[in-house]
């Protein structure tokens, strides 16, 4: 794994050493960031499930301005510790949050310019997690919520978002939402 653009391009990240953690491919990373290279500039990302700490740093090295990363697995909360520390970044506009997703989102009160969940593809909550960030108005008004799950999951319907794009890569697919303005 690398850092794929920016300030810390070329950086080599350290990778999970078994299968529990499936970190995002560098195609979809930059894929992904193509597709969203217009809302990272002085932004606030959240990444949810951040596993190595990947897509984080990414983000900040494409000059996010803070990165929120939610992690409650211990050797991943170790590896992404392990990848900051290699790339000797500045901790002062990131935080590592060692908590539950769901229980992070219930209590967040913050404001986010782009919401990244990528949680490992059994898990069962992702449109509860979709919910939570809609009640709770966790995404900033121009904001954005992309999803990585498995090439044939389907979201639940929800009206406070529309679906911008949905791009298949091998197994996994990323879906990128926008508030409905309209709905609100």
């Amino acid at each position: 794994m690398r850092v794929i653009s920016g300030k810390y391009r070329g950086k080599k990240l350290l990778s999970p050493k078994d299968d529990y953690i499936r970190p995002t491919t560098d195609r979809v990373k930059e894929s992904m960031f193509n597709m969203i290279q217009n809302y990272i500039y002085g932004s606030k990302f959240l990444d949810l499930f951040s596993g190595s700490g990947a897509i984080g740093i990414e983000a900040f090295s494409r000059d996010a301005k803070h990165i929120t990363m939610v992690e409650n697995a211990k050797d991943s909360l170790k590896l992404i510790n392990a990848n900051l520390k290699s790339i000797n970044v500045n901790k002062d506009n990131i935080e590592l949050v060692n908590r539950d997703v769901i229980d992070f989102l219930k209590i967040s009160r913050e404001k986010y310019d782009i919401i990244f969940a990528d949680p490992p593809y059994d898990y069962h909550k992702i449109n509860e997690i979709i919910k939570i960030v809609s009640d709770n108005k966790l995404l900033s008004d121009e904001g954005i919520l992309i999803i990585e799950t498995e090439k044939d999951f389907t979201l639940e319907e929800c009206s406070d978002f529309i679906i911008e794009k949905e791009k298949i890569y091998s197994i996994s697919k990323l879906t990128v939402m926008k508030i409905n303005n309209l709905e609100r």
